[in-house]
């Protein structure tokens, strides 16, 4: 139930607990408590009853944002240690950071950095992040699962 907001949680919360108040009143609440049978299977009856889970945008937007920026940080770390050892080589230091090629030419006038990729494999997987993050399916019909005994 941790993908429903706090109101719909405290809302099954508030009915379990009248539920049980009413059965304790005809007998004990050890009997209550035993007469609503596996625990797994009340949780699936009231899963169920709930509207399916929601997307989560900001948290997808979150994660995605996360890994962009990581691979930003990652990038500015390694250009500047090829900007260390670019003016000691002639055109400039160049080297591969996982899937971008990164040049640095440095001179005593200018310097100038060229970041190249056949894939943007950044923005891949921070796509990938986002819609694993997202939960994209939980909206399309037919992902709900069906309650223990339905």
């Amino acid at each position: 139930m941790d993908e429903h907001p706090g109101h719909e949680r405290r809302a099954v919360r508030a009915q379990l607990r009248t539920h049980l108040d009413e059965a304790a009143a005809h007998s004990s609440m050890r009997e209550a408590v035993a007469s609503l049978g596996s625990a797994r299977a009340l949780a699936q009856e009231y899963i169920a009853a709930l509207p399916p889970g929601r997307v989560r945008w900001a948290l997808g937007l979150s994660w995605a944002t996360g890994w962009l920026l990581l691979c930003l940080v990652a990038l500015a770390v390694f250009a500047s240690a090829l900007a260390q050892v670019a003016p000691d080589l002639p055109g400039g230091a160049s080297a591969r950071l996982l899937w971008t090629e990164v040049t640095v030419v440095r001179s005593a006038d200018a310097a100038s950095l060229e970041v190249t990729s056949t894939v943007p494999w950044g923005l891949v997987g921070a796509a990938a992040l986002f819609v694993t993050t997202l939960r994209l399916w939980r909206v399309l019909p037919g992902r709900r699962r069906e309650p223990v005994g339905a």
